[in-house]
């Protein structure tokens, strides 16, 4: 009984003892939290001040992130606008470049027949000077001509009045000639034609032949007249007599 006793005094002790402990840790505790109450208020102060700023920040960032986002899309729109636009220029180099690439063979032929043009002037211009020299050749050559058919139309004149006056001259000897000959027979003259034992005039070719070869003989020795001489004549042009004067 005593020994129970004893064992509840001393838990009752220490009981007490865990009491007062826990009172002390309380108020340790409560003082300690004060404590930090006190110091960190202003902390907190500054840090709930310092979180809305933060969040007004925050909000303002938002706000211009959306203002961003649309100039990013507005952005995105024109520069894929851009870029349409570049290959449309690229495609316009490309169709300038041909073009480019067309005018210079353009200039290229262009000068060739520049090049052509010139050369064709100056062949234009040699022509020209050719044809004025063929032109003054030709000129001359009709004036040679004119002069020559008048000295030739002067020539025949000449002839003619010779022919006319050796005509006048010499007499036509009559030649006996076979009436019933079967074949072409011409007299010394040659101016009739005997042909099956009817006498006719022969061509003018001939005529003018005859004539010529009288002029001919005329003009070699005008003793005769054109006539045709005689044999002794031909054998002794010089006459009977030469032999001895000559001795």
């Amino acid at each position: 009984m005593g020994h129970r006793k004893e064992l509840g005094h001393t838990l009752f002790r220490i009981e007490e003892s865990y009491l007062k402990l826990f009172e002390k840790l309380l108020e340790l505790s409560l003082r300690l939290y004060w404590d930090y109450e006190h110091r960190t208020e202003a902390q907190r102060k500054q840090d709930q001040e310092s979180i809305r700023h933060w969040k007004e920040k925050y909000d303002e960032k938002c706000v211009e992130s959306a203002k961003l986002n649309k100039k990013l899309a507005a952005r995105e729109i024109v520069h894929r606008t851009r870029g349409i636009e570049v290959e449309d220029y690229k495609v316009q180099i490309k169709e300038m470049e041909q073009e480019l690439v067309n005018q210079r063979e353009l200039e290229s032929q262009i000068f060739q027949l520049q090049n052509e043009a010139a050369l064709q002037r100056v062949l234009e211009l040699q022509l020209r000077e050719e044809f004025t020299q063929l032109t003054h050749i030709h000129e001359h050559m009709l004036e040679y001509q004119k002069e020559l058919r008048e000295e030739k139309d002067q020539f025949i004149s000449k002839q003619q009045v010779n022919i006319r006056q050796l005509e006048e001259i010499v007499s036509v000897t009559s030649v006996a000639k076979e009436c019933h000959s079967s074949q072409t027979e011409v007299d010394d003259d040659g101016l009739w034609d005997v042909q099956d034992g009817i006498p006719r005039f022969v061509s003018k070719s001939v005529v003018h032949k005859m004539m010529w070869r009288r002029m001919n003989a005329f003009v070699s020795c005008k003793n005769c007249g054109g006539r045709p001489l005689p044999k002794a004549v031909k054998a002794n042009p010089f006459g009977p007599n030469a032999q001895d004067s000559i001795n």
